[in-house]
């Protein structure tokens, strides 16, 4: 296979016949190569806003809790967009979509591009901290802060301005939480306080919340 100047991408099958005359067969594979690129990038990321989709989360995640994985210590967060239901009942969901689309460009903004951002389905979104950095309560609170400052400063979609929210729940891997239903449990309580606190609220996982 060879790409032209103009991008084209074209298979070329060589055949030496028994008389060994050479015949070579040009065929313009482009579109079925970028359809297969399409299909691969779809069956790992979300359709809609291009992030991560929850499969591909979920590979990290077991990846990195194997026992002879160097990358134990992670900290995990779960959002979920404040008064996006209310978004969608009265401007439909078009506008919905496309506001997905705009918090999912300002989370990536706020992370760095080592940390994997997913969405998870409907307005809910995880991001795995990168674990070869050093992770911690404070490094996940102040990102957690910075990303409650960028959602909640005004969207504009289609000549409208959206005033939402989000809320986080953090968890991180510890003695007592060594495992990934274990890690994810523990971000979902983490995310239902925040949200019980009335929106806008980061919320890490502390024993408490299992009392």
């Amino acid at each position: 296979e060879f790409v032209t100047e103009t991008g084209v991408r074209i298979q070329v099958l060589v055949h030496v016949l028994d008389d060994k005359t050479v015949v070579a067969l040009h065929k313009d594979i482009t579109q079925s190569h970028e359809t297969q690129e399409r299909i691969a990038f779809l069956a790992s990321h979300d359709a809609l806003t291009g992030l991560c989709n929850r499969a591909t989360l979920y590979d990290e995640l077991y990846k990195s809790l194997q026992p002879d994985s160097a990358s134990a210590n992670l900290t995990l967060l779960y959002l979920d967009l404040d008064s996006f239901k209310q978004v969608n009942d009265s401007m439909g969901h078009p506008v919905g979509d496309k506001l997905l689309h705009q918090v999912s460009e300002r989370l990536q903004e706020c992370c760095r591009s080592t940390d994997l951002v997913a969405r998870l389905g409907g307005d809910e979104f995880a991001i795995l901290m990168d674990p070869e950095e050093t992770c911690n309560k404070e490094g996940s609170v102040t990102l957690s802060r910075k990303i409650i400052a960028s959602v909640c400063e005004p969207f504009h979609v289609d000549g409208r301005q959206i005033q939402i929210g989000v809320s986080i729940g953090i968890a991180f891997t510890s003695s007592r939480c060594r495992t990934v239903e274990d890690l994810l449990k523990n971000a979902d309580m983490a995310l239902y306080e925040a949200k019980s606190r009335g929106g806008n609220f980061l919320q890490a996982y502390d024993q408490e919340l299992d009392e």
